[in-house]
């Protein structure tokens, strides 16, 4: 389950290695143990953030043999270096500079986040600041962010409801929970907001959830303008076309489906056949011309399929384990993807040769790759994992230009800007926070 608040255990996703998407989340749901217990352990918080020497082995990053009541993660009273959603974030902030040694600069005054050059071209240390903008604290899980088209909004899902904040100012907007746009009943059932997304116009907030079900929510009212059912398990991701046509859904149960926002009627269904994904979508990525859709799986393999035909065009296999997330690159020619493999891959789509549509292979991550994302003119690609860490890199090289320390957890989710230098967070610290970089 990606928004536990426990590691890797057997019980939960079924079919889902490595207990499921429950690994995403560090600490300590140990073997066997079940869905339901949600209250996990930071097996790896050992003391205070480390450094890249020591991530790997500042505690156990996979939560050890950890079950209930090992080493709680910290309540949102006791981890509460951020605002509760509408204030600024931490006054004092890391930042690297443009001289010395990576490894040893940009380490804030409280040890809020931490900032580690890498090295460009011929070995430059990369020129790049980092700033904390916004920090939101939630009541459990951040699963997923999300900015609108515009930038103007960040959106977030965690249990039982999506919330909406203004991006800049980090004012709350509002909570995304019933249908009727009242507040989530809180002594009720654990039920996560996996996927967040909006539409092109801004208008519409999709969500989707373990209860199977997409909703796209007029964000005015905070009332639901559709429920899409179709999938017959949880819906890990969505994503709308730049058209304003469609949106489409990802889910365990080893299907895409590709519904109206004009109707709501489903369209298509993408899987099935001899070449459909034989384990469960956990990323859909819909191109920048709204004319493929690409599918990353548990089963290793990232796909994508023609829109308008619903034929599979391409199938990119390279990952040694589950990927996680995928994304398009600006102008559409590229695909990237993040792997359990713990690497990020680049796939040249124009390319048929299966061996040369693997541009490049990015190796760093000392855990799972969660989240990836291109930044919107291309110049960086920038990843999630649960080593904690958030990293930039260079599409034209291998290299690591900035690894950000911000989260005391995994980074479960990441998300640019369409509109400026800014990039959005979301972690098993119950937090989501937004930083503004320059380079």
């Amino acid at each position: 389950a990606a928004c536990r608040e426990g590691g890797p255990g057997t019980g939960g996703m079924g079919n889902m290695p490595q207990g499921g998407m429950g690994g995403m989340v560090q600490g300590g749901m140990g073997q066997g143990m079940k869905m339901e217990d949600r209250q996990g352990n930071d097996g790896g918080m050992q003391g205070s953030m480390k450094g890249p020497s020591g991530m790997a082995g500042g505690g156990d990053m996979m939560g050890g043999q950890g079950g209930a009541g090992t080493t709680a993660l910290s309540s949102p009273g006791q981890n509460n270096q951020g605002n509760r959603g509408n204030r600024a974030g931490p006054a004092v902030v890391g930042e690297t500079s443009s001289g010395g040694q990576p490894g040893n600069q940009g380490n804030s005054a409280d040890e809020d986040y931490m900032v580690y050059p890498g090295r460009g071209n011929n070995g430059v240390v990369a020129k790049m600041t980092i700033k904390n903008q916004n920090t939101f604290q939630h009541d459990s899980v951040v699963c997923c962010v999300r900015y609108s088209w515009n930038g103007q909004y960040l959106a977030t899902g965690s249990n039982r409801s999506a919330h909406v904040y203004d991006a800049t100012s980090g004012g709350k907007i509002g909570s995304f929970a019933r249908d009727d746009g009242t507040e989530p009943d809180q002594s009720g059932s654990d039920s996560y907001v996996r996927a967040v997304c909006f539409s092109p116009d801004d208008k519409w907030l999709i969500t989707g959830a373990e209860d199977h079900t997409v909703k796209v929510w007029d964000v005015r009212n905070r009332t639901v303008k559709f429920r899409l059912a179709g999938h017959d398990t949880d819906i890990y991701s969505v994503d709308a076309s730049s058209d304003g046509q469609f949106v489409v859904s990802g889910s365990g149960d080893k299907k895409a489906k590709m519904w109206s926002l004009l109707t709501g009627k489903l369209l298509q269904t993408m899987g099935g056949g001899d070449h459909a994904p034989t384990d469960g979508i956990t990323s859909v990525s819909v191109s920048p011309t709204s004319q493929h859709v690409a599918l990353g799986s548990l089963d290793k393999i990232v796909r994508v399929w023609e829109v308008e035909t619903g034929r599979l065009v391409r199938s990119f296999e390279g990952h040694k384990d589950s990927v996680y997330s995928v994304a398009f690159s600006p102008d559409g020619r590229l695909l990237l993807s993040g792997s359990l493999d713990k690497t990020l891959k680049l796939w040249d789509l124009a390319s048929s040769n299966s061996a040369d549509q693997c541009r490049l292979s990015f190796s760093g991550h000392k855990d799972f790759v969660l989240s990836v994302a291109f930044s919107p003119n291309g110049r960086w690609l920038i990843s999630g994992s649960k080593d904690r860490t958030v990293q930039f890199w260079d599409p034209r090289l291998s290299n690591m230009c900035l690894m950000l320390q911000g989260h005391k957890n995994s980074v479960i989710s990441i998300a640019h800007s369409p509109t400026s230098k800014c990039l959005a967070t979301g972690s098993g610290d119950w937090r989501a926070r937004t930083w503004m970089y320059t380079n």
